[in-house]
């Protein structure tokens, strides 16, 4: 008995670490509320997901707890200002847990190309720690993307991460390369469907989609799925003037809830 809960234990351990290294993106608490379809999405943590859509003279901040697991929590902290025509951001991510710990700092500039288009050029570097003897390194992740709004009715974005797919700083691991597009529809003021789709060598294509409906703008509720790995997720927000506070859980089927929580402030 004790060998097939051993066996069972360790081959979750494994699916989880696969998941961390192999799928090294960063989600607040509304892209988890939206069931993670947030590629056409305009909002204060827009610099996590599409940095060519991030807003400036913005700060924000989060924690993920992956899978309800403490030794899993992932943690955030960003910052994005106006400069001229363009949005320069800075991101900071960790991940730590038993012997596994990994790092990210991003830097991004989104650039207007005009009147309703923009462009942004991001690099990642990533650490990854000591492992139980594989020791640990550095890889450069570059992304690029793109992001149109139309009359603030309808927006489209278009993001490739890691471009030279580079691999994992403990072997020959890849590092997702993946290339997702997304859109936006903003039926009312209170209400928006996000749809999202994306391909990597890790899921193949994985699609999706989630709702916002905003009351007053002041509380937003939200709901949507995803395909490849199966999501779904529910979320609320609540936002006071410039500042914001947005709670989630993903759900999977597999692993259970990820709760999370995000924190912004706009000047």
């Amino acid at each position: 008995m004790k060998t097939a809960a051993s066996t069972i234990r360790n081959s979750l351990f494994m699916y989880l670490f696969i998941q961390v290294i192999t799928s090294h993106a960063q989600h607040d608490a509304v892209s988890n509320g939206l069931g993670r379809n947030m590629i056409a999405n305009n909002n204060p943590y827009s610099l996590l997901h599409n940095p060519a859509a991030a807003e400036g003279n913005v700060v924000f901040s989060g924690t993920e707890m992956r899978h309800n697991i403490n030794k899993l929590a992932h943690h955030f902290i960003g910052a994005s200002v106006n400069i001229g025509r363009g949005v320069l951001g800075m991101t900071l991510a960790h991940t730590g847990f038993a012997s596994f710990t990994e790092s990210q700092m991003g830097l991004s500039y989104r650039q207007r190309l005009g009147e309703d288009i923009h462009a942004a050029v991001s690099l990642r570097l990533f650490h990854a720690g000591d492992v139980e003897g594989y020791g640990g390194g550095v890889a450069v992740l570059p992304d690029l993307s793109i992001f149109y709004q139309n009359h603030e009715r309808f927006s489209t974005g278009l993001i490739i991460r890691n471009v030279i797919k580079s691999t994992h700083p403990f072997g020959d691991t890849p590092l997702s390369h993946d290339m997702g597009i997304g859109g936006c529809w903003h039926f009312s003021k209170q209400l928006q469907l996000n749809i999202d789709a994306s391909h990597s060598p890790v899921y193949s294509i994985s699609i999706g989609a989630g709702i916002e409906w905003c009351v007053k703008d002041v509380l937003f509720f939200r709901t949507g799925f995803r395909s490849n790995p199966q999501l779904n997720g529910f979320g609320i927000g609540y936002k006071l003037k410039d500042f914001r506070v947005d709670l989630a859980s993903l759900y999977q089927p597999m692993l259970g809830y990820t709760p999370s929580i995000s924190l912004s402030y706009k000047w």
